[in-house]
């Protein structure tokens, strides 16, 4: 009997370990602390994928006594696992404490270290190192989401916003599948992108469920973080909405989106769309647009040159954007883009 239980205390170990020894599969680096792999899940050196959303076991989280589970939870530093601490219970309280107990309503007003339990010496991390957030992760109805709020400048305090999360009243319309933002060609070898499904479907859930909204204003490095720095960026969505599944790419200029996304499903119950007027040819705003965008993609051609001409080391990919695909140079093609797009006239006809 003791040899039995001696090795079921061995597996035990084993998988003990497994779990404390996680590394960066691109850097090496270790997790800086294990305990927060559900809600630290990128490496802070090379920004790869050191833990997969769906890897989660939601066997080992006991069940919600209503529709809301919080499923992770962690306070403190915005990147540095290290310097956090889990407050997944403690959340999972706090929702239980709701009458309905379907939703998560922290005001910007509630002090977060009296709502956690916590003296000032046991804050994760000082104001000297950075504001501190509060990153939470939801299952509901098999439906996964994430959220992550900051503090505003009253250090234990969230900004004006607060973080509030609830179930929908009603079954969604939308329903997203896998999302990501980073590089245009997606994760490569466990980098270049995250995975950003579940922030997005949290922001369906807000709406309840009814519609996906990201506005031109809004900083993409605070909503999702910087997966590849300095490289311009898609957001791909695919989604779901009555059974009828599509997708499409967003672009990403200088940490904002190129055009808003405005998802959503109506009734078909008139005509939707009706035309007053539609122009064709070059309205100023085309034209601006179209600068605009030359214009940065050659301050990006410039600095790849610059590193180069300084013996500095570039990547393979940054070599290639120097040259167009029949090999002349694209920096003074673009030079002539630029000059003919400034010298475009403004005109369209109805």
């Amino acid at each position: 009997m003791s040899n039995q239980n001696s090795h079921i205390n061995g597996d035990n170990q084993s998988n003990a370990d497994a779990d404390d020894n996680i590394r960066c599969p691109a850097c090496g680096s270790a997790h800086p602390n294990p305990k927060l792999k559900e809600t630290y899940r990128y490496c802070m050196n090379c920004r790869s994928v050191m833990r997969e959303a769906s890897s989660i076991d939601l066997s080992k989280i006991p069940k919600a006594a209503g529709r809301l589970l919080c499923i992770a939870a962690s306070y403190g530093h915005l990147d540095d696992a290290s310097k956090a601490i889990d407050v997944r219970e403690k959340v999972q309280a706090i929702i239980e404490g709701h009458g309905a107990k379907d939703c998560l309503n922290i005001p910007p007003q509630k002090n977060l270290l009296q709502l956690f339990g916590l003296n000032v010496t046991q804050s994760p991390c000082s104001l000297n190192e950075g504001r501190k957030c509060v990153r939470a992760r939801f299952l509901v109805e098999g439906r996964k989401s994430e959220v992550v709020a900051i503090e505003g400048g009253k250090e234990f305090y969230l900004d004006n916003l607060g973080l509030f999360f609830s179930v929908p009243k009603s079954p969604p319309t939308l329903i997203l599948g896998e999302c990501w933002y980073g590089h245009p060609r997606g994760v490569q070898n466990g980098r270049g992108a995250f995975d950003v499904s579940e922030v997005l479907q949290a922001r369906v859930e807000e709406s309840g469920g009814t519609f996906l909204e990201i506005s031109r204003l809004e900083s993409l490095k605070d909503l999702f973080g910087d997966p590849c720095p300095n490289r311009r960026k898609n957001l791909v969505i695919n989604y779901e909405i009555h059974g009828s599944s599509g997708s499409f790419v967003a672009e990403e200029v200088e940490g904002h989106l190129k055009k808003p996304i405005d998802l959503s499903y109506t009734p078909l119950i008139a005509p939707l769309i009706v035309i007053e007027k539609a122009t064709y040819g070059m309205t100023k705003e085309g034209i601006n647009e179209k600068i605009r965008d030359i214009q940065i993609e050659l301050y990006s051609l410039n600095a790849i040159t610059n590193r180069k001409a300084l013996g500095l080391p570039i990547s393979a990919e940054d070599n290639a954007r120097l040259t167009n695909e029949d090999g002349t140079a694209r920096v003074p093609h673009l030079q002539r883009k630029l000059k003919f797009a400034e010298g475009l006239k403004e005109g369209f006809i109805d």
